[in-house]
């Protein structure tokens, strides 16, 4: 099961691209790793897999859940109902701290950020296309890198994340996308419409 918003690419780039880190740090349910850990564990060893990146002048957040369809389990369980609510909650319900990611967390993501964003001098192709296409773009959304660049890394505010999570989900272009053995067309739409429901207006 698969979340993705995109965003046209601005300034918020930074911000946005630490955003899966934070989010996997805990949810208001599950307020830290071990905690998401047991409950992936309940769910059959269900695996959360985020990730940011841009494509052009799109800005793209990426939120998948991988388990086991319930009808090879015993008992049959929910496991797409179950998957879905487990998606939600890292959406909708992330850790915060007055307003903004706790500031442990957000500064050590933070810093993580701009050790990968620097790391790129040491790759030379790398490095050499993210300059041709600043020098050739500049002035244009597609010359931002999709980590926003180490300045604005450095810069960033702990609340600027939460807000970007919440502009992706109120404005963001929303495509859900399932695999697998999935229930019927009827049932997964209601599955649907329930998780969308969750999501901010």
């Amino acid at each position: 099961i698969s979340l993705s918003a995109r965003r046209p690419l601005d300034q918020t780039a930074a911000a946005r691209s630490v955003l899966p880190a934070l989010l996997m740090q805990g949810t208001a349910r599950y307020p830290d790793r071990p905690s998401l850990a047991r409950q992936m564990e309940l769910l059959y060893g269900a695996s959360v897999a985020p990730s940011s990146g841009k494509i052009g002048e799109t800005h793209l957040l990426r939120f998948s859940v991988d388990c086991v369809a319930g009808q090879f389990l015993p008992g049959e369980p929910d496991q797409l109902g179950d998957g879905l609510r487990f998606l939600s909650e890292f959406l909708v319900c992330p850790r915060l701290d007055d307003g903004g990611f706790p500031s442990d967390i957000f500064e050590r993501e933070r810093l993580q950020a701009c050790h990968d964003a620097r790391s790129v001098f040491d790759d030379r192709g790398a490095y050499a296309a993210q300059q041709a296409l600043s020098l050739a773009c500049e002035g244009e959304p597609m010359a931002i890198p999709e980590h926003g660049g180490v300045a604005a890394l450095e810069i960033l505010d702990r609340h600027e994340p939460e807000q970007a999570r919440a502009d992706f989900l109120r404005h963001g272009e929303l495509v859900l996308t399932a695999m697998g053995s999935l229930p019927s067309a009827a049932s997964f739409e209601e599955h649907v419409a329930k998780f969308l429901c969750d999501l901010p207006e």
